[in-house]
Order: C-alpha cells, then structure tokens, then sequence
C-alpha cells in the first residue's frame, strides 16, 4: 500500500526477473549427472552389502569351528563307548544297519509300482 496525497493506493505487484546469480543454482539434470549420482550410490550400496557379506562370513566360520569341537567331543564320546562295552556298540551297529536296508528296500519296492 502506498500512499498519494492523502489517498491509499493499492501497490501492484511486479515480478522482476530472476537475477544471473539465481539462475545458476538452479541444476539442469543430464544424462551424465544421473549416470554420475547412480554410481555414487551403487558404491555406496556395494560397500554395504560387502560389509554384510563379509559379517556373513564370519559367523558362518565361528559356527563352523563350534560345530568342528561338537563333532570331536561326539566322536570321543563314541569311541570310548565302544571301548568299554564291544558287544553293545556292534549290536547298536547292526541294528542302525538294518533299519537303513529295510528302508532302501521299502523305497525300491515302492518305486517299481
């Protein structure tokens, strides 16, 4: 609002043009802007995942050496068994061995039909 002589007057509004500082902030988005910014963030993104793999990788070895010692404290367990009692450990054997032919046997003669 601006005021003549007494008289308050409506002011209009004129948009000036945009200086050439302004114009400059303004981005164009080309080709190789995006092609540079999908190759910032695949970097990104494949640092990631390498870091995830890598995590993978570790536990998978640590559950591997605790199974590695489970499997040599069994396999001691086992052995000393057989030890102390030769005959319980071969009828154990035998019996383990003929639930698995009767198994495979069952298979084949359900196969044929």
């Amino acid at each position: 609002m601006v005021q003549k002589k007494g008289k308050t007057v409506a002011k209009k509004s004129v948009k000036k043009p945009m200086k050439t500082s302004a114009k400059k902030k303004v981005k164009k988005v080309t080709k190789k802007s995006v092609q540079r910014k999908v190759k910032k963030v695949s970097k990104v993104a494949q640092a990631k995942a390498n870091a995830q793999v890598k995590k993978a990788q570790q536990q998978a070895r640590k559950a591997l050496a605790q199974l590695k010692r489970r499997y040599a404290v069994a396999e001691k367990k086992a052995a000393s068994l057989v030890k102390k009692n030769p005959e319980k450990a071969v009828a154990v054997a035998a019996a383990v061995g003929a639930a698995i032919g009767a198994g495979v046997i069952s298979a084949l003669r359900k196969r044929r039909r």
